[in-house]
C-alpha cells in the first residue's frame, strides 16, 4: 500500500484478518491488533512505553475491563516503575516517579468530566514534561490536546480485545509506526504477526 492511498479498516476486517494492520493519513497514523491475553496487552503497553516522550499524551477508551489499566501497567514497568500500579478511580490521578513522571488519571467517577478535569489540574498535565495517560478519555474527548495517542480497547471474546492505536499528528503518526514495527522485534509476549502497510 502506498502512504498516498489510505486504506480503510473495519472492524470486521481486523477481526477475522490474523494480521494486524495499519492505516495512513496525512498526521494520521491508525494500527489495528488483536491482543490475546491480558500479558500481551500488558506487553504492548511496555513496547509504547519505550517509545514515548516526554509531554506526551495517551488517550484510552474502552469498556469495564477492556484492559486500559493492564495497559498502562506495562507501560509503567517499561517506565522502570517498579510500584503497582492501580487505576486511580476514586483519587482520579496517581503521579508515579520516574523519567520522565507517568500521570495516570481516570475519569470514570467524573460527574461533569470536563469541568471536574480543569477543576483537579489536569490541564497542567496535559502540557507538563510528563507522560499523562488518561483512561476513560472519550468523557474529555473535547479538552484533549489535539495531538495526541488514542488507544480504543475492545472486547471480542473472553480473553481477546481489539485494540485500535491511532496517532493524531505528526508525532504520534510516527510513534504508532514505530510500535508498530516491534511487532517482531519486540520481548515475547507482544501481540505478534505483524504486517505493517504503508
Amino acid at each position: 500500500m502506498s502512504g498516498d492511498q489510505p486504506s480503510t479498516i473495519s472492524h470486521q476486517q481486523s477481526v477475522n484478518h490474523p494480521k494486524s494492520k495499519i492505516e495512513n493519513r496525512k498526521s494520521v497514523a491508525r494500527w489495528v491488533l488483536i491482543s490475546h491475553a491480558p500479558e500481551e496487552t500488558a506487553a504492548l503497553g511496555t513496547a509504547l512505553a519505550a517509545l514515548l516522550q516526554p509531554g506526551d499524551v495517551v488517550a484510552l477508551s474502552g469498556d469495564l475491563g477492556a484492559g486500559k489499566t493492564t495497559l498502562v501497567q506495562g507501560l509503567a514497568r517499561g517506565l522502570g516503575i517498579t510500584q503497582p500500579v492501580t487505576s486511580p478511580t476514586f483519587i482520579i490521578i496517581n503521579e508515579y516517579r520516574s523519567t520522565p513522571p507517568l500521570y495516570h488519571v481516570d475519569c470514570y467517577r467524573l460527574v461533569d468530566a470536563p469541568a471536574e478535569a480543569w477543576a483537579i489540574g489536569l490541564d497542567e498535565l496535559l502540557y507538563d514534561d510528563g507522560i499523562c495517560v488518561i483512561e476513560w478519555a472519550d468523557r474529555l474527548r473535547s479538552l484533549l490536546p489535539a495531538e495526541r495517542l488514542d488507544v480504543i480497547l475492545t472486547w471480542i471474546g473472553p480473553h481477546e480485545r481489539l485494540v485500535e492505536i491511532v496517532g493524531r499528528g505528526a508525532r504520534y503518526a510516527v510513534l504508532v509506526h514505530g510500535l508498530s514495527s516491534c511487532g517482531s522485534s519486540a520481548p515475547q509476549g507482544i501481540p505478534g504477526n505483524s504486517q505493517v502497510a504503508g
